[in-house]
């Protein structure tokens, strides 16, 4: 059967308003309820990092407080700091420069000559020597000589023996007299001293430097203070009766390598 609505469209215009009024009001509250629910959560979130910031304060405070305590440290330290870099540096240019400085001097000195001292500095060796005979030294000079190191042997000595004069003596010193005097000859019996300078092709590397305290720049030593002393002996590299170096191996050997069969 056929159905005929003949009732005018205003008759349903109430229902349908009242339906949409519902749908409306139905989803403002779900909007007012996640608004809602999503400010708790911002609160709890907020009190939560509110409540973790003032746990870490008084960690925040410490670290400050250390940091300003090591910024203090590293200043009134620098100077220390700096006196031990240099006596680090110092020691260390001492051990890698001067023994095998040593062992050369040693490898090339004839095996009968006596050193008072061995003093190097800049681009020479300084050395105060003492021999039983004259030609000890003909022998030291040419062993020397043999040295790659060494560009020049200068040797001063006051013990050269003269030449006869009209009436046949000798003159200030004979071949057959011996210079007296004092340096590490031994009781015994005499000899003759000299000094020889050994000029290197390769100066002596300079040590380390240190500026604190307000003056000027120090050099580790100022170049190696000489070896032996009063009374010490060494010869072709063994020494006895004197203080022995710092920071280096006891140098030994009798004949002196290479300089032995001169």
């Amino acid at each position: 059967m056929l159905r005929i609505n003949l009732l005018p469209p205003y008759i349903y215009a109430g229902k349908a308003k009242g339906r949409v009024t519902a749908l409306w009001v139905i989803i403002l509250v779900a909007v007012v309820g996640g608004l809602l629910f999503f400010k708790s959560t911002i609160d709890a979130d907020k009190e939560r990092i509110n409540k973790e910031a003032s746990d870490l304060e008084p960690k925040a405070k410490k670290a400050d407080d250390d940091a300003t305590l090591a910024t203090k440290i590293n200043t009134d330290s620098a100077t220390i700091r700096a006196k031990a870099d240099f006596a680090r540096n110092a020691i260390k240019h001492d051990q890698e420069t001067y023994p095998n400085l040593y062992r050369n001097v040693v490898m090339y000195t004839w095996n009968r000559v006596l050193y008072d001292y061995i003093r190097p500095e800049g681009a020479t060796v300084n050395m105060s020597a003492f021999t039983p005979t004259l030609p000890d030294v003909a022998h030291y000079l040419m062993a020397m000589e043999r040295n790659p190191n060494v560009s020049r042997v200068d040797i001063r000595m006051s013990s050269i023996p003269g030449f006869p004069n009209e009436g046949g003596a000798q003159g200030q010193q004979g071949m057959g007299q011996q210079q007296q005097g004092a340096g590490v000859r031994p009781e015994s019996g005499g000899g003759h001293d000299f000094l020889v300078t050994l000029n290197l092709y390769q100066p002596i590397p300079a040590g380390p430097t240190f500026g604190g305290g307000g003056g000027a720049a120090q050099p580790a030593g100022g170049g190696m203070p000489g070896m032996g002393g009063s009374g010490g002996m060494m010869s072709g590299g063994m020494m006895s009766g004197g203080p022995m170096m710092s920071g280096g191996p006891m140098m030994s050997g009798g004949g002196g390598g290479k300089a032995g069969a001169a």
